[in-house]
């Protein structure tokens, strides 16, 4: 499944119906867009990380991110819990 970025978020393109029933998932991004990772289970929060490296000119993964509130980069290799957004995402707020 392909996206397109529409409003800071990413969207299914319709026409790669079959390539979603395969299982196939491409993200693509650009440095200086963001990387979130929904937390799988309850009491775990998304991760938030800055894209600061791309090294696939055609945008597709792996990313060098950098996540907020850490001080280092990391390879990150986006899986099915994860999105690409234009802005950052406002922190979320406890329960």
């Amino acid at each position: 499944m392909a996206w397109t970025r529409k409003r800071g978020t990413l969207h299914r393109r319709p026409s790669l119906l079959s390539s979603m029933l395969r299982g196939v998932v491409t993200v693509q991004a650009r440095a200086g867009e963001w990387l979130v990772v929904h937390g799988r289970v309850t009491d775990r929060p998304e991760r938030v990380g800055e894209i600061v490296e791309v090294p696939h000119g055609d945008g597709s993964p792996p990313y060098v991110v950098r996540w907020v509130g850490e001080d280092h980069t990391c390879v990150v290799y986006p899986g099915p819990d994860a999105g690409v957004v234009t802005e950052r995402p406002a922190p979320a707020h406890p329960h």
